[in-house]
């Protein structure tokens, strides 16, 4: 009879141990799910700083070759370069730029995807669709006059 006993708190105890490894491997599961959602949010958020840090990269190299132009040809270094066309060598790295922040607010959008980040997503990509579209008109103009 003791054995009987002994026997079936055993395999309780067993049974006891079994459910509690396997809670204990769904935990360990979704420990490791979130840990690798917050590894992979991580990752998006430095690519999209990297993304707005080559954005900022792009327009400055572009503003900085414009005055530098624009003070080579007052300083008569060079030869005499239209302001048109340092405009349009200005509005091209400046719609690039602009194209590259909207590609990080889009990766900044993914990792925290609630209504607030969206509709600022929509507004900022209305707007910079809007000035890329001007700026284009801009510079179409500004190419066919020096034709």
């Amino acid at each position: 009879m003791k054995v009987v006993i002994i026997a079936r708190i055993l395999q309780k105890y067993l049974e006891f141990k079994t459910i509690h490894l396997q809670s204990s491997i769904r935990l360990t599961t979704k420990k490791r799910e979130s840990v690798m959602i917050v590894q992979v949010k991580t990752a998006l958020n430095i690519l999209s700083s990297a993304i707005d840090a080559i954005a900022v990269v792009i327009i400055a190299i572009g503003v900085l070759y414009s005055v530098a132009r624009y003070f080579c040809g007052l300083l008569g270094i060079k030869r005499c370069i239209s302001i048109d066309t340092m405009r349009l060598d200005l509005g091209r790295s400046i719609v690039l730029g602009v194209e590259y922040l909207l590609a990080a607010d889009i990766i900044r959008t993914m990792i925290t995807p609630d209504y607030y980040a969206i509709g600022l997503l929509a507004s900022l990509v209305v707007i910079r669709t809007v000035l890329t579209y001007f700026l284009n008109m801009e510079m179409q103009m500004l190419a066919n006059q020096q034709k």
